[in-house]
């Protein structure tokens, strides 16, 4: 008699495509290990929760911002339904703390009937460049190859933590805590600034690509709301380099532009 696959659906909002990335690796991983998982992207998705009664599991994955779990994820966990007792774990990306956030946001998910039991970190590499940050590092293609095969190593235990359930909680020491709170204190998303220099051709992939809805057309050029995320997708993305920040008296013009973990 065939055995029936325990099924695990995952759902990541990535920033930039490290979380992607991750998530991508780990359902291969996880299908190796004789897994039927499935990732969605959580932007405009279309699923019907009633396939909660059929998995043996549920993840959530995102970037971390300045200790804080990105708003669109936060909107996507409070739509999600009650259950009894639904085995969840969660996985966020940083670039080099991750602290406790993930076990913030998944541990108030046992009031819905979810038994959070995994919370953990993949390091990642850096995609924030903007001023006042300039100083910060960016690389791309071969430059980190070696940061992603540490990332795949890590994945790699990961996916076997969670076929075996095993109970992890990173970030909960009385350092990390403090670090979260310190992080916290930062509104980030009044960095950003953000506008676009002549380099701008108008074709839109900012507007049609933004997950917050923040940038519209106008005159065949974008125009930035008050609801960014700082999820720095248009900054880096840009296929001209066109977005800018300005900070005080400093813009990033000239500055790197992180291209995601899949541009070699």
């Amino acid at each position: 008699m065939t055995q029936m696959k325990e099924k695990i659906d995952i759902f990541y909002f990535s920033g930039t495509g490290n979380t992607k990335w991750v998530a991508d690796h780990l359902d291969k991983r996880l299908h190796a290990g004789s897994i039927d998982s499935r990732c969605f992207a959580i932007e405009n998705l279309d699923y019907d929760f009633s396939e909660f009664d059929s998995l043996a599991q549920v993840g959530l994955m995102f970037p971390i911002y300045s200790s804080y779990t990105p708003r669109l994820m936060q909107e996507f966990i409070r739509k999600l339904p009650r259950v009894n007792n639904l085995p969840l774990f969660i996985i966020q990306t940083a670039w080099l703390f991750g602290g406790h956030n993930a076990a913030d946001t998944g541990l108030p998910l046992t009031e819905k009937g979810y038994k959070p039991y995994l919370f953990a970190n993949v390091f990642m590499p850096n995609n924030l460049n903007l001023p006042p940050f300039g100083w910060l590092p960016i690389r791309n293609g071969k430059q980190i190859q070696g940061k992603l095969k540490k990332a795949e190593k890590r994945i790699s235990q990961l996916s076997r933590d969670i076929i075996e359930r095993k109970n992890i909680e990173e970030g909960k020491s009385k350092l990390s805590r403090y670090f979260d709170r310190i992080q916290r204190k930062a509104d980030l998303t009044d960095l950003a600034r953000y506008y676009a220099n002549d380099s701008c051709t108008g074709c839109g992939w900012c507007a049609s690509n933004c997950p917050a809805g923040n940038i519209e057309m106008k005159d065949n050029r974008p125009v930035f709301g008050t609801s960014c995320m700082f999820c720095v997708r248009c900054y880096n993305r840009c296929p001209q380099d066109a977005i800018q920040s300005r900070y005080n008296k400093t813009t990033s013009e000239g500055y790197a532009r992180y291209k995601g973990p899949e541009v070699e």
